[in-house]
């Protein structure tokens, strides 16, 4: 265990290190130069920036962040139960299902990598509104089904599912983002999408406790299910989104979520 976060830790180190490296910083023009320095820094400018940002947020972005609501809530009912509900639905000891449950999110994690960049440069050609949706769809499908294998060797395969909305959930929709706001507030914005992440996590943290005991009876296959669904409603809300026109002359920015399982 202690050597798997020593490699975590190495290969965060280095990937830092070989951007900040090999990554050219483009300096600011003079106008953009001047702007900065006419800033006022502090807590109350950056935090009364923020509540500005949020009130012009444009539409599309709030829609958004209904998805990121589901999506995000849905994630931290799955980690949080995966191992209970393999236990249960395969009939094993509780420190057996934990070490299958590595396996089971290992295998999805291969199956993100194996697919993330191709989906991404998909995404990018034909849009992404609709590759979003039907990643998580197919999340949706098999969760809603995987607390009712209980053939331990059969969970990789409805986790195919999770492991393509996975690779969806790091990059497609800040495609989308990216389109939605404007240049020059790149920083902000992006700070307030990293907000509409851990905000739902922290709804899940103090709401679903009550859920958990009161309406799915306590039972950890149930709590899978509920993220199979949850995923599923951010799915179907992506077609509520009108995604904006594909810029194909136009760098867009890469960006990946500090948040992530």
């Amino acid at each position: 265990m202690l050597g798997s976060f020593m490699l975590g830790a190495v290969c965060s180190i280095g990937s830092v290190l070989v951007s900040v490296l090999t990554t050219p910083e483009i300096p600011p023009s003079k106008e953009e130069l001047a702007a900065l320095r006419a800033k006022k820094g502090g807590l109350g400018p950056a935090v009364k920036e923020i509540a500005e940002a949020i009130r012009e947020m444009p539409l599309q972005l709030r829609k958004l962040s209904v998805v990121y609501l589901f999506q995000w809530y849905g994630m931290v009912c799955y980690w949080q139960f995966i191992a209970l509900s393999i236990a249960r639905s395969t009939d094993q000891s509780n420190e057996d299902a934990v070490a299958w449950t590595g396996l089971v999110n290992g295998w999805y994690n291969i199956v993100t990598f194996s697919v993330a960049f191709a989906l991404v440069a998909y995404a990018r050609k034909r849009g992404a509104k609709v590759v979003h949706c039907v990643c998580l769809l197919l999340a949706a499908v098999g969760l809603t089904i995987f607390p009712f294998i209980d053939n331990k060797y059969l969970l990789f395969i409805p986790i195919i599912g999770l492991g393509i909305a996975w690779a969806s959930i790091m990059g497609v929709p800040y495609i989308m983002a990216v389109r939605m706001i404007p240049s020059t507030r790149y920083g902000v914005y992006m700070g307030i999408i990293n907000m509409m992440i851990v905000v739902p996590m922290l709804i899940q943290s103090v709401t679903f406790g009550w859920i958990y005991e009161h309406l799915l009876g306590a039972n950890p296959n149930y709590a899978i299910v509920f993220a199979g669904v949850l995923l599923g409603l951010a799915g179907l809300t992506m077609l509520w989104i009108k995604e904006p026109p594909i810029v194909r002359d136009v760098d867009e920015i890469n960006y990946t979520p500090s948040a992530g399982h």
